[in-house]
C-alpha cells in the first residue's frame, strides 16, 4: 500500500527524496521515467540538469542538441540560414517536446558546450560527405577505420583500448567547419537557456582564445541576473587573462555578480595586483565558501591569502594548481594561519614549494585535522612535506602522491610510514622497481585500514626513433616487465582482507596474473581495475580475466584497459582475434568501462 501511494504521487516529498539520492544513477532515473507520469515528471528535470557531460557517441540517431533546437524561434533560426546542413538537420525533427527541456539545465560548462556543438556539427558534415560518396568507398573506409579504433566501434563497453592516433583534436575539427558556426550555435543555446528562465547551480567558464562566444555574451548575461544568481560552483579558466576589455570587465564584476559561491575554482594564472584584489574581494564577499582552487604566477598574492581570515570557519578545502611560489614574499602566506578547519589540501604541479609556504599552517596551535592530501609533480621541499606529515599524520586518511624524482619519492614514502597510521585511500604514481619494498611496507602498515589502492608503474623510457612506433626499447621493456612481475608477486603475499578496490597500471604477464587473481578472489576483492602496458599474450590475458569474472561471486566489477598506440593497425589478424574476444565480454554484467570505475582522491572531497 505504501509503495502504491508513493508511486501514484500521494507522497511527493518522499518520492523527491528517493530520486535525489539516485540522481547520479542515470539508468535508474530512466527506469523511473517509464513507471508512470508522476515519476516521469520528477525524473526528467534531473536527467536534463547536466546534459553537456553526456559522452559522445558517433552514429547517434537523436542527440540532446536536436531537442534543444526544437525550441529555437524563427528569429534565432535566421542566424543559421547560411548553414544548409544545420537547417536540414533541425527540420528533420518536427515533434512537439513534452517538457520545457532548456529550463532544466543546472550545470553549464562553456568548454563542454563547445565540445558537444563541434562534434555535432562535425558529425552531420561527415555524414553528408559519406552519403554523397560511393557505397564501395564507404565500405572500404569503414573497414579500415574499425580496425584502427576497436574501442569506438566494437559496441562493447567492457574493455578500453586506447589508440592515441584516433583522437582528433577539438580545434582541428573546428578548422573543418564553417567559420564561427560553433560560436553562433553556442551563443544561441545560452540565450535559449536564459529565455526559458533556467537557473544555474554550476558554471564552468573556459576561455581559451579571444574568439570565444562567452566573451561576447557577458553583457547580455549580466542583464539577466536570475540565470546566475544562485551559482554555488564557479570555475573560471583562461590561459591568458588579458583577452579583451569585456573579459576584464567580467572578472572585475565577479564580487557583485556571485554572492552564494560554495566552491570557487580560479585557474587564471593571476599575475596582476588589481585583479588579485578583485578576486580577494570575491572570496571576502562569500559567506559560505568551503572549497577554493587558485592558480597564480608571481603576483602579490598577499591580498588573496589575507581573505582566508574571513572564511576561516567555512573553508575546508584548498587546492594550489600549478602555482609558482618562487620569489613570493614570505609574509604573503600568513593568511594560511586562519585555516583551522582545513580537511582537504592539494599541491598540484607547484613550483618552489618550501617550508615557508606552509609554516603558517604548521604554527596553528590546535590540531590540524587534514584528512586528504595530494602532492603531484612540481618542485617541492622534502623537509616541508616531512613536517606537514608529522603535523597531520594522525588524521590523514586519503593520500595521492605523484613524485617523478626518485630520491624525493623514496624519502616521502618513508615519512608516510613514520607518521601516518590509518590511510584508507592510497594512490602512488611513478613507481618503479626500487620502490617495491617500500610499497609492500606501506600496504602492510595500513592493512587494517586500507580499502582503496591504486599503483601506477612508471613507463617513462621510450624508443622514439620511429614516430609511429613509440614503444619501450627491449632493455626498458624487460625492466618494466620485471618490475611488474615483482610487484604482483609481492602484492600477492600482502593484500589486505578488507581491500575493496584495487587499480593497477603495470605490464601484465598471464602466468603471474592467474596466481594473483586467485589471491584477489580469496580476500573477496570487490572491484578490480587493470591497465596493461604489455601488448603480448593479450588473448590469454582476456581468457584469464573472463574466467575470473565468471567464477567470482564476491566481485562487483572488473575493468581492463590495454594501452597501445599503433599495434593493431599493423597486425590485422591480431586485431580481429582481439575484437572477437572483446565481444564475448559484452555479455558479462561485471565488466564496466575503465573510466567509469576509477575512484580518485577528489571523489572523497564531498563535504
Amino acid at each position: 500500500m505504501a509503495c502504491l501511494k508513493l508511486f501514484s504521487g500521494n507522497l511527493p516529498e518522499v518520492a523527491n527524496n528517493i530520486l535525489y539520492y539516485i540522481r547520479d544513477d542515470t539508468s535508474s532515473l530512466y527506469s523511473c521515467v517509464l513507471v508512470n507520469r508522476f515519476l516521469c515528471r520528477l525524473a526528467i528535470p534531473i536527467l536534463w540538469e547536466n546534459p553537456l557531460f553526456t559522452k559522445w557517441k558517433d552514429g547517434f540517431q537523436h542527440h540532446f542538441l536536436d531537442i534543444y533546437f526544437l525550441f529555437l524561434d524563427e528569429e534565432d533560426k535566421k542566424c543559421l540560414n547560411k548553414e544548409t546542413l544545420v537547417i536540414q538537420r533541425i527540420k528533420s525533427f518536427s515533434f512537439k517536446p513534452l517538457f520545457d527541456y532548456p529550463s532544466f539545465i543546472k550545470n553549464l560548462s562553456t568548454y563542454q558546450l563547445e565540445w558537444q556543438v563541434v562534434n555535432w556539427l562535425y558529425f552531420i558534415q561527415q555524414t553528408n560527405l559519406l552519403s554523397n560518396s560511393s557505397s564501395t568507398n564507404q565500405n572500404e573506409d569503414s573497414k579500415s577505420y574499425i580496425s584502427l579504433t576497436i574501442k569506438d566501434h566494437s559496441n562493447i563497453d567492457s574493455l578500453t583500448l586506447k589508440n592515441h592516433e584516433s583522437i582528433i583534436n577539438l580545434n582541428n575539427k573546428k578548422k573543418l567547419l564553417s567559420k564561427d558556426m560553433s560560436n553562433v550555435i553556442c551563443t544561441l543555446l545560452i540565450k535559449l537557456f536564459i529565455k526559458k528562465n533556467a537557473n544555474l547551480n554550476n558554471l564552468n567558464i573556459s576561455i581559451l582564445s579571444q574568439n570565444n562566444f562567452f566573451i561576447d555574451l557577458f553583457e547580455f548575461i549580466i542583464m539577466k541576473p536570475n540565470f546566475i544568481k544562485d551559482i554555488k560552483y564557479l570555475t573560471i579558466s583562461s590561459k591568458n587573462i588579458y583577452l579583451s576589455n569585456q573579459f576584464d570587465s567580467f572578472l572585475y564584476s565577479i564580487p557583485k555578480l556571485f554572492t552564494s559561491i560554495k566552491n570557487l575554482n580560479l585557474n587564471l594564472k593571476v599575475n596582476d595586483v588589481p585583479l588579485t584584489k578583485s578576486l580577494a574581494d570575491t572570496i571576502h564577499s562569500q559567506s559560505n565558501i568551503s572549497h577554493i582552487t587558485i592558480s597564480f604566477t608571481k603576483s602579490d598574492i598577499i591580498y588573496l591569502f589575507d581573505t582566508f581570515e574571513y572564511c576561516s570557519k567555512t573553508l575546508i578545502s584548498l587546492k594550489f594548481l600549478e602555482c609558482d611560489f618562487t620569489s613570493i614574499n614570505v609574509s604573503s602566506f600568513r593568511g594560511l594561519k586562519y585555516l583551522t578547519q582545513l580537511k582537504y589540501f592539494y599541491l598540484i604541479n607547484c613550483l618552489g614549494f618550501k617550508l615557508h609556504v606552509i609554516q603558517p599552517l604548521l604554527n596553528i596551535s590546535t590540531p590540524l585535522m587534514i584528512k586528504s592530501l595530494t602532492i603531484t609533480d612540481g618542485n617541492i621541499s622534502t623537509n616541508s612535506i616531512q613536517l606537514l606529515l608529522q603535523k597531520i599524520g594522525n588524521y590523514l586518511e586519503y593520500l595521492f602522491l605523484s613524485i617523478p624524482i626518485e630520491f624525493i619519492r623514496e624519502l616521502i614514502i618513508n615519512n608516510i610510514i613514520d607518521y601516518c597510521d590509518k590511510i584508507k585511500f592510497l594512490h602512488l604514481n611513478h613507481i618503479d622497481y626500487k620502490n617495491i619494498p617500500q610499497i609492500c611496507s606501506l600496504v602492510s602498515h595500513f592493512r587494517n585500514h586500507l580499502k582503496y589502492l591504486t599503483l601506477e608503474y612508471n613507463f617513462k623510457s621510450f624508443n622514439t626513433s620511429n614516430a609511429l612506433d613509440l614503444f619501450p626499447n627491449n632493455t626498458n621493456k624487460y625492466e618494466h616487465q620485471k618490475g611488474s612481475l615483482e610487484l604482483l608477486k609481492e602484492l600477492d603475499k600482502i593484500l589486505p582482507n578488507n581491500l575493496d578496490y584495487l587499480n593497477l597500471y603495470i605490464s601484465i604477464d598471464p602466468n603471474q596474473l592467474n596466481d594473483f587473481l586467485i589471491t584477489c578472489k580469496r580476500i573477496g576483492l570487490k572491484n578490480l581495475l587493470l591497465r596493461n602496458n604489455n601488448i603480448e599474450n593479450l588473448q590469454n590475458i582476456l581468457n584469464i580475466l573472463k574466467e575470473f569474472a565468471i567464477n567470482n561471486n564476491n566481485l562487483n566489477y572488473l575493468a581492463y584497459g590495454i594501452e597501445y598506440i599503433d599495434t593493431f593497425r599493423k597486425n590485422q589478424q591480431k586485431s580481429e582475434i582481439l575484437t572477437k574476444e572483446i565481444q564475448s565480454f559484452g555479455k558479462l554484467e561485471k565488466m564496466k568501462k575503465y573510466d567509469d570505475l576509477v575512484i580518485n582522491i577528489f571523489d572523497f572531497d564531498k563535504d
